[in-house]
Protein backbone atom coordinates (compact mmCIF):
# COMPACT_ATOMS: atom_id res chain seq x y z
CA UNK A 1 0.00 0.00 0.00
CA UNK A 2 1.33 3.64 -1.13
CA UNK A 3 1.80 6.10 1.96
CA UNK A 4 -0.59 9.05 1.79
CA UNK A 5 0.40 12.64 2.34
CA UNK A 6 -1.54 12.20 5.99
CA UNK A 7 0.91 8.81 7.04
CA UNK A 8 3.65 10.93 5.58
CA UNK A 9 3.03 14.03 7.81
CA UNK A 10 2.30 11.70 10.34
CA UNK A 11 5.82 10.14 10.50
CA UNK A 12 7.78 13.30 10.04
CA UNK A 13 5.76 15.10 12.54
CA UNK A 14 8.54 14.01 15.28
CA UNK A 15 11.90 14.64 13.50
CA UNK A 16 10.11 17.92 12.74
CA UNK A 17 9.51 18.90 15.82
CA UNK A 18 12.90 17.48 16.90
CA UNK A 19 14.48 19.91 14.68
CA UNK A 20 12.89 22.53 16.11
CA UNK A 21 13.71 22.14 19.42
CA UNK A 22 17.32 22.00 18.98
CA UNK A 23 18.23 26.19 19.34
CA UNK A 24 19.91 27.54 16.50
CA UNK A 25 23.50 28.45 17.54
CA UNK A 26 23.26 32.39 18.41
CA UNK A 27 25.09 35.08 16.24
CA UNK A 28 28.15 36.95 17.97
CA UNK A 29 26.96 40.12 19.54
CA UNK A 30 28.28 43.12 17.98
CA UNK A 31 31.53 44.55 20.27
CA UNK A 32 31.69 47.84 21.13
CA UNK A 33 34.45 49.68 22.80
CA UNK A 34 33.52 49.08 26.67
CA UNK A 35 33.68 45.14 25.56
CA UNK A 36 36.72 44.94 23.79
CA UNK A 37 38.14 46.85 27.06
CA UNK A 38 37.15 44.34 29.21
CA UNK A 39 39.01 41.78 27.38
CA UNK A 40 41.45 42.62 26.87
CA UNK A 41 43.32 40.17 29.05
CA UNK A 42 41.76 37.44 27.61
CA UNK A 43 42.75 38.71 24.27
CA UNK A 44 45.33 40.38 23.46
CA UNK A 45 48.77 38.34 22.54
CA UNK A 46 50.85 40.95 23.77
CA UNK A 47 49.32 40.72 27.26
CA UNK A 48 49.17 37.12 27.34
CA UNK A 49 53.10 37.05 26.49
CA UNK A 50 53.72 39.91 29.13
CA UNK A 51 51.34 38.10 31.71
CA UNK A 52 53.76 34.78 30.90
CA UNK A 53 56.91 36.11 31.43
CA UNK A 54 55.24 37.10 34.98
CA UNK A 55 54.61 33.46 35.26
CA UNK A 56 57.48 32.07 34.43
CA UNK A 57 60.04 34.60 36.80
CA UNK A 58 57.52 33.73 39.48
CA UNK A 59 58.16 29.82 38.83
CA UNK A 60 62.21 30.72 39.08
CA UNK A 61 61.45 30.84 43.07
CA UNK A 62 60.97 26.98 43.45
CA UNK A 63 64.82 26.81 41.44
CA UNK A 64 66.60 29.50 43.45
CA UNK A 65 65.17 28.08 46.86
CA UNK A 66 66.39 24.48 46.40
CA UNK A 67 69.05 22.81 47.41
CA UNK A 68 72.69 21.19 45.41
CA UNK A 69 72.08 18.00 43.81
CA UNK A 70 73.40 15.14 45.80
CA UNK A 71 76.38 13.22 43.65
CA UNK A 72 76.86 9.92 44.16
CA UNK A 73 80.11 7.94 42.89
CA UNK A 74 81.27 4.49 42.17
CA UNK A 75 84.65 3.64 42.37
CA UNK A 76 86.38 0.32 41.34
CA UNK A 77 89.50 -0.86 42.48
CA UNK A 78 91.12 -2.79 39.78
CA UNK A 79 94.17 -4.06 42.45
CA UNK A 80 92.51 -4.19 45.31
CA UNK A 81 94.37 -2.39 48.37
CA UNK A 82 94.79 -5.53 50.80
CA UNK A 83 93.92 -4.40 54.73
CA UNK A 84 94.34 -6.74 57.53
CA UNK A 85 90.48 -7.47 57.44
CA UNK A 86 90.45 -7.99 53.65
CA UNK A 87 91.26 -6.55 50.35
CA UNK A 88 89.08 -3.12 49.29
CA UNK A 89 86.79 -3.54 45.77
CA UNK A 90 84.36 -1.14 45.65
CA UNK A 91 83.67 2.51 46.99
CA UNK A 92 80.11 4.15 46.53
CA UNK A 93 79.99 8.00 47.90
CA UNK A 94 77.09 10.46 48.17
CA UNK A 95 77.91 14.01 48.35
CA UNK A 96 75.05 16.98 49.27
CA UNK A 97 76.43 20.38 49.45
CA UNK A 98 75.07 22.98 51.52
CA UNK A 99 74.95 26.76 50.90
CA UNK A 100 75.15 29.37 52.96
CA UNK A 101 71.21 29.83 53.96
CA UNK A 102 71.33 33.42 53.54
CA UNK A 103 72.32 32.74 49.59
CA UNK A 104 69.10 30.94 49.03
CA UNK A 105 66.86 33.81 50.70
CA UNK A 106 68.85 36.62 48.93
CA UNK A 107 67.91 34.30 45.62
CA UNK A 108 64.52 34.21 46.30
CA UNK A 109 64.23 38.08 47.48
CA UNK A 110 65.76 38.54 44.21
CA UNK A 111 63.27 36.58 42.24
CA UNK A 112 60.21 37.97 44.21
CA UNK A 113 62.09 41.44 42.84
CA UNK A 114 62.46 40.22 39.34
CA UNK A 115 58.85 38.91 39.74
CA UNK A 116 56.85 42.41 40.80
CA UNK A 117 58.98 43.97 38.11
CA UNK A 118 57.44 41.89 35.64
CA UNK A 119 54.34 42.98 36.77
CA UNK A 120 54.81 46.41 36.86
CA UNK A 121 55.83 45.76 32.97
CA UNK A 122 52.68 44.09 32.32
CA UNK A 123 50.55 46.91 33.96
CA UNK A 124 52.38 49.29 31.17
CA UNK A 125 51.67 46.59 28.63
CA UNK A 126 47.82 46.72 29.78
CA UNK A 127 48.25 50.74 30.00
CA UNK A 128 49.32 50.92 25.98
CA UNK A 129 47.29 48.26 24.57
CA UNK A 130 43.95 49.91 25.58
CA UNK A 131 44.87 53.13 24.77
CA UNK A 132 46.32 51.70 21.01
CA UNK A 133 42.57 50.20 20.99
CA UNK A 134 40.63 53.95 21.79
CA UNK A 135 42.70 55.49 19.23
CA UNK A 136 41.68 53.74 16.62
CA UNK A 137 38.00 53.24 17.67
CA UNK A 138 38.11 56.98 17.79
CA UNK A 139 39.32 57.09 14.20
CA UNK A 140 36.43 54.49 12.97
CA UNK A 141 33.94 56.70 15.08
CA UNK A 142 35.25 59.78 12.73
CA UNK A 143 34.81 57.85 9.64
CA UNK A 144 31.35 57.12 10.01
CA UNK A 145 30.35 60.53 11.64
CA UNK A 146 31.68 61.97 8.32
CA UNK A 147 30.43 59.21 6.46
CA UNK A 148 26.64 60.11 7.63
CA UNK A 149 27.19 64.38 7.59
CA UNK A 150 28.42 63.81 3.71
CA UNK A 151 25.25 61.56 3.58
CA UNK A 152 23.36 64.08 4.84
CA UNK A 153 24.68 66.98 2.72
CA UNK A 154 24.04 64.86 -0.43
CA UNK A 155 20.91 64.08 0.35
CA UNK A 156 20.04 67.80 0.88
CA UNK A 157 21.51 68.48 -2.53
CA UNK A 158 19.56 65.53 -4.22
CA UNK A 159 16.21 67.10 -2.80
CA UNK A 160 17.21 70.62 -4.27
CA UNK A 161 17.92 69.50 -7.84
CA UNK A 162 13.91 69.41 -8.65
CA UNK A 163 13.89 72.76 -7.76
CA UNK A 164 17.24 73.82 -9.88
CA UNK A 165 15.46 71.88 -12.77
CA UNK A 166 12.27 73.57 -12.75
CA UNK A 167 13.90 77.52 -12.38
CA UNK A 168 16.14 75.90 -15.37
CA UNK A 169 13.06 75.47 -17.53
CA UNK A 170 11.25 78.68 -16.71
CA UNK A 171 14.75 80.50 -17.30
CA UNK A 172 15.47 81.82 -14.37
CA UNK A 173 18.37 79.41 -13.28
CA UNK A 174 22.03 78.97 -15.61
CA UNK A 175 22.54 75.47 -17.25
CA UNK A 176 25.70 75.97 -14.89
CA UNK A 177 24.06 76.15 -11.79
CA UNK A 178 22.56 72.43 -12.60
CA UNK A 179 25.59 71.32 -14.15
CA UNK A 180 27.40 72.60 -10.70
CA UNK A 181 25.00 70.56 -9.10
CA UNK A 182 25.74 67.73 -10.45
CA UNK A 183 29.29 67.74 -9.94
CA UNK A 184 29.21 68.60 -6.11
CA UNK A 185 26.78 65.87 -5.96
CA UNK A 186 28.88 62.92 -7.62
CA UNK A 187 31.64 64.53 -5.33
CA UNK A 188 30.17 64.14 -2.17
CA UNK A 189 28.62 60.52 -3.79
CA UNK A 190 32.55 59.61 -4.21
CA UNK A 191 33.29 60.98 -0.76
CA UNK A 192 31.20 58.98 0.81
CA UNK A 193 31.97 55.57 -0.64
CA UNK A 194 35.53 56.52 0.09
CA UNK A 195 34.73 56.61 3.76
CA UNK A 196 32.66 53.80 4.28
CA UNK A 197 35.36 51.72 2.46
CA UNK A 198 37.98 52.98 4.81
CA UNK A 199 36.12 51.73 8.09
CA UNK A 200 36.90 48.21 7.09
CA UNK A 201 40.14 49.19 7.20
CA UNK A 202 40.31 50.92 10.69
CA UNK A 203 38.02 48.19 11.82
CA UNK A 204 40.68 45.96 11.28
CA UNK A 205 43.28 48.17 12.84
CA UNK A 206 41.06 48.20 16.25
CA UNK A 207 40.35 44.08 15.81
CA UNK A 208 44.31 43.96 15.63
CA UNK A 209 44.74 46.05 18.91
CA UNK A 210 42.04 44.27 20.76
CA UNK A 211 43.35 41.09 19.71
CA UNK A 212 40.16 39.83 18.39
CA UNK A 213 39.33 37.46 15.41
CA UNK A 214 39.81 39.32 12.44
CA UNK A 215 35.50 38.66 11.42
CA UNK A 216 34.36 39.51 14.91
CA UNK A 217 31.70 42.43 14.47
CA UNK A 218 32.18 45.36 15.92
CA UNK A 219 29.35 47.45 17.12
CA UNK A 220 28.55 51.15 15.39
CA UNK A 221 31.90 53.17 16.52
CA UNK A 222 30.51 56.43 18.50
CA UNK A 223 32.86 58.61 20.44
CA UNK A 224 33.66 58.14 24.13
CA UNK A 225 31.86 60.79 26.41
CA UNK A 226 33.88 63.51 27.46
CA UNK A 227 35.68 62.29 31.08
CA UNK A 228 36.01 65.91 31.94
CA UNK A 229 32.60 67.06 31.09
CA UNK A 230 31.09 69.94 33.42
CA UNK A 231 34.46 70.12 35.25
CA UNK A 232 37.78 73.00 34.63
CA UNK A 233 40.50 71.15 33.29
CA UNK A 234 43.69 69.96 35.46
CA UNK A 235 46.53 72.41 35.63
CA UNK A 236 49.79 70.89 35.17
CA UNK A 237 50.76 71.40 38.32
CA UNK A 238 48.21 68.73 39.38
CA UNK A 239 49.54 66.54 36.77
CA UNK A 240 52.83 66.72 37.17
CA UNK A 241 52.30 65.62 40.68
CA UNK A 242 50.74 61.78 39.69
CA UNK A 243 54.03 61.32 37.10
CA UNK A 244 55.94 59.32 39.41
CA UNK A 245 52.46 56.90 38.64
CA UNK A 246 53.83 56.87 35.24
CA UNK A 247 53.46 53.02 33.98
CA UNK A 248 56.87 52.89 32.42
CA UNK A 249 58.31 55.52 35.29
CA UNK A 250 56.65 52.43 38.16
CA UNK A 251 57.83 49.52 35.75
CA UNK A 252 61.88 51.17 35.98
CA UNK A 253 61.46 51.89 39.71
CA UNK A 254 60.63 48.24 39.99
CA UNK A 255 63.66 47.39 37.77
CA UNK A 256 65.79 49.30 40.68
CA UNK A 257 64.17 47.04 43.60
CA UNK A 258 65.06 44.14 41.39
CA UNK A 259 68.53 45.21 40.63
CA UNK A 260 69.40 45.97 44.85
CA UNK A 261 67.98 42.67 45.13
CA UNK A 262 70.78 40.99 43.03
CA UNK A 263 73.32 43.05 44.10
CA UNK A 264 71.94 41.58 48.10
CA UNK A 265 72.16 37.89 46.61
CA UNK A 266 75.53 38.33 44.45
CA UNK A 267 76.96 39.40 48.05
CA UNK A 268 76.33 36.36 49.16
CA UNK A 269 78.99 34.85 47.06
CA UNK A 270 81.20 35.73 49.87
CA UNK A 271 80.01 33.22 52.50
CA UNK A 272 81.29 29.79 52.42
CA UNK A 273 79.07 26.82 51.29
CA UNK A 274 79.43 23.18 53.40
CA UNK A 275 79.16 19.53 51.96
CA UNK A 276 78.43 16.65 54.45
CA UNK A 277 79.40 13.25 52.57
CA UNK A 278 79.32 9.30 53.07
CA UNK A 279 82.20 6.89 51.49
CA UNK A 280 81.02 3.22 51.62
CA UNK A 281 83.81 0.81 51.20
CA UNK A 282 83.59 -2.39 50.38
CA UNK A 283 85.78 -5.01 51.77
CA UNK A 284 86.41 -8.77 50.94
CA UNK A 285 87.30 -11.71 52.63
CA UNK A 286 90.81 -11.44 54.39
CA UNK A 287 93.50 -13.73 53.11
CA UNK A 288 94.93 -15.07 57.03
CA UNK A 289 91.88 -16.95 58.22
CA UNK A 290 90.71 -16.50 62.18
CA UNK A 291 91.19 -12.65 61.32
CA UNK A 292 88.52 -10.62 63.82
CA UNK A 293 86.27 -7.97 61.55
CA UNK A 294 87.43 -10.36 58.31
CA UNK A 295 85.33 -8.85 55.29
CA UNK A 296 83.79 -6.30 57.27
CA UNK A 297 82.94 -2.92 55.40
CA UNK A 298 84.24 0.38 55.98
CA UNK A 299 81.91 3.91 56.55
CA UNK A 300 83.50 7.20 56.83
CA UNK A 301 81.90 10.55 57.40
CA UNK A 302 83.05 13.68 55.56
CA UNK A 303 82.35 17.27 56.07
CA UNK A 304 83.84 20.09 54.01
CA UNK A 305 83.83 23.90 53.98
CA UNK A 306 83.92 25.69 50.71
CA UNK A 307 86.62 28.54 51.30
CA UNK A 308 85.53 31.71 49.34
CA UNK A 309 89.19 32.80 48.44
CA UNK A 310 88.86 34.82 45.26
CA UNK A 311 87.54 38.14 46.62
CA UNK A 312 88.64 40.23 43.74
CA UNK A 313 86.13 38.35 41.17
CA UNK A 314 83.33 38.64 44.30
CA UNK A 315 83.59 42.47 44.18
CA UNK A 316 83.73 42.56 40.24
CA UNK A 317 80.88 40.60 40.60
CA UNK A 318 79.12 43.20 43.05
CA UNK A 319 80.48 45.90 41.43
CA UNK A 320 78.34 44.75 38.34
CA UNK A 321 75.39 44.39 39.70
CA UNK A 322 75.92 47.78 41.65
CA UNK A 323 76.50 49.26 38.18
CA UNK A 324 72.49 47.42 36.97
CA UNK A 325 71.05 49.81 40.01
CA UNK A 326 72.51 52.73 38.55
CA UNK A 327 71.76 51.75 34.95
CA UNK A 328 67.74 50.72 36.45
CA UNK A 329 67.80 53.97 38.21
CA UNK A 330 69.03 56.24 35.03
CA UNK A 331 65.75 54.43 32.84
CA UNK A 332 63.59 55.66 35.55
CA UNK A 333 65.08 59.53 35.25
CA UNK A 334 64.74 59.31 31.09
CA UNK A 335 61.15 57.68 31.63
CA UNK A 336 59.89 60.54 34.13
CA UNK A 337 61.46 63.38 32.00
CA UNK A 338 59.91 61.96 29.23
CA UNK A 339 56.75 61.85 30.94
CA UNK A 340 57.43 65.55 31.98
CA UNK A 341 58.21 66.92 28.71
CA UNK A 342 54.92 65.35 27.21
CA UNK A 343 53.21 66.63 30.18
CA UNK A 344 52.60 70.25 28.58
CA UNK A 345 52.08 68.90 25.13
CA UNK A 346 49.21 66.29 25.88
CA UNK A 347 47.48 69.39 28.22
CA UNK A 348 47.52 71.90 24.88
CA UNK A 349 45.87 69.05 22.85
CA UNK A 350 43.31 68.30 24.90
CA UNK A 351 42.31 71.97 25.31
CA UNK A 352 42.64 72.56 22.26
CA UNK A 353 40.29 69.87 20.74
CA UNK A 354 37.85 71.16 23.48
CA UNK A 355 37.92 74.48 22.48
CA UNK A 356 37.73 73.85 18.78
CA UNK A 357 34.51 71.37 19.70
CA UNK A 358 33.08 73.98 21.59
CA UNK A 359 33.30 76.54 19.36
CA UNK A 360 31.97 74.22 16.16
CA UNK A 361 29.29 72.42 18.06
CA UNK A 362 27.96 75.85 20.16
CA UNK A 363 28.96 78.22 17.43
CA UNK A 364 29.59 77.70 14.22
CA UNK A 365 27.73 74.63 13.36
CA UNK A 366 24.35 76.04 13.97
CA UNK A 367 25.64 79.49 12.47
CA UNK A 368 25.92 77.60 8.98
CA UNK A 369 23.03 75.24 9.38
CA UNK A 370 20.87 78.74 10.40
CA UNK A 371 22.43 80.15 7.45
CA UNK A 372 21.71 77.59 5.08
CA UNK A 373 18.08 76.86 6.06
CA UNK A 374 18.00 80.14 5.40
CA UNK A 375 19.62 80.30 1.86
CA UNK A 376 17.65 77.48 0.79
CA UNK A 377 14.08 79.60 1.56
CA UNK A 378 15.51 82.71 -0.33
CA UNK A 379 16.64 80.14 -2.91
CA UNK A 380 13.31 79.42 -3.37
CA UNK A 381 11.43 82.64 -3.24
CA UNK A 382 14.51 83.69 -6.19
CA UNK A 383 16.25 86.19 -3.49
CA UNK A 384 19.28 84.19 -3.09
CA UNK A 385 21.72 83.04 -5.42
CA UNK A 386 22.73 79.22 -6.35
CA UNK A 387 26.73 79.89 -5.97
CA UNK A 388 25.93 81.33 -2.52
CA UNK A 389 23.66 78.69 -1.82
CA UNK A 390 26.47 76.24 -2.35
CA UNK A 391 29.03 78.08 -0.39
CA UNK A 392 26.97 77.67 2.55
CA UNK A 393 26.47 74.01 1.68
CA UNK A 394 30.64 73.79 1.51
CA UNK A 395 31.19 75.99 4.68
CA UNK A 396 28.70 73.57 6.70
CA UNK A 397 30.00 70.55 5.46
CA UNK A 398 33.80 71.60 6.24
CA UNK A 399 32.30 72.82 10.51
CA UNK A 400 30.69 69.67 10.87
CA UNK A 401 33.76 67.36 9.86
CA UNK A 402 36.24 69.48 11.66
CA UNK A 403 33.38 69.23 14.84
CA UNK A 404 34.17 65.46 14.33
CA UNK A 405 37.87 66.42 13.92
CA UNK A 406 38.14 67.54 16.80
CA UNK A 407 35.95 65.03 18.84
CA UNK A 408 38.93 62.62 17.44
CA UNK A 409 41.83 64.55 18.70
CA UNK A 410 40.01 65.54 22.19
CA UNK A 411 39.79 61.47 22.93
CA UNK A 412 43.11 60.98 21.90
CA UNK A 413 44.32 63.10 23.46
CA UNK A 414 42.48 61.95 26.90
CA UNK A 415 44.20 58.28 25.83
CA UNK A 416 47.42 60.09 25.93
CA UNK A 417 47.13 61.69 29.16
CA UNK A 418 45.72 58.87 31.17
CA UNK A 419 48.72 56.44 29.60
CA UNK A 420 50.96 59.08 30.36
CA UNK A 421 49.47 59.47 34.23
CA UNK A 422 48.57 55.74 34.90
CA UNK A 423 45.08 56.88 36.02
CA UNK A 424 41.75 57.99 34.72
CA UNK A 425 41.15 61.94 34.03
CA UNK A 426 37.83 61.26 36.20
CA UNK A 427 40.02 60.47 39.23
CA UNK A 428 39.51 63.17 41.81
CA UNK A 429 41.90 65.94 41.92
CA UNK A 430 42.65 65.75 45.58
CA UNK A 431 43.40 61.68 45.57
CA UNK A 432 47.00 61.10 46.89
CA UNK A 433 49.65 59.70 44.34
CA UNK A 434 50.07 56.43 46.38
CA UNK A 435 46.48 55.44 46.83
CA UNK A 436 45.61 55.79 43.35
CA UNK A 437 48.94 53.96 42.35
CA UNK A 438 48.27 51.60 45.18
CA UNK A 439 44.49 51.07 43.52
CA UNK A 440 45.78 50.41 40.10
CA UNK A 441 48.17 47.97 41.00
CA UNK A 442 45.39 45.59 42.61
CA UNK A 443 43.32 46.21 39.64
CA UNK A 444 45.64 45.62 37.08
CA UNK A 445 47.55 42.47 38.79
CA UNK A 446 47.64 39.38 36.39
Amino acid sequence: MRPTSKTILALSAPAVALCLSVPFAAAAAPLDLAALLANLEKTSPQLRAARGVVEATARRKAVVRKLPEPTVGVAALPLPVETRVGPQRFKLSVRQGIPWLAKLDRRADAVDAATLAARRRYDAALARVRRDVRVPWARLAWLRAVADIVKQQRELLIGLEPSVLARLRIGKAAYEDAQRLRLVIGELAEREASLIDRQSAVAGLVRAAAGVATNAPLAPATFEADRLAGKPLPTRADLAAKLPENPDVVAAAAHIAAARAVVAAVDTKRQPDFAVGLDWVMVGEARMPGVVDSGSDAVMLMAAVKLPVWKSAYDADVSAAQARVGVAKSRREAALRKAEARLSLLLFNLRDARRKRDLYSMDLVPRARSALTTALTSYANARAKFNDLIELEQQLLTFSIRLASAEVARVQAEADLELLLGRSLQAAPGKSAASAGASNTRSNKP
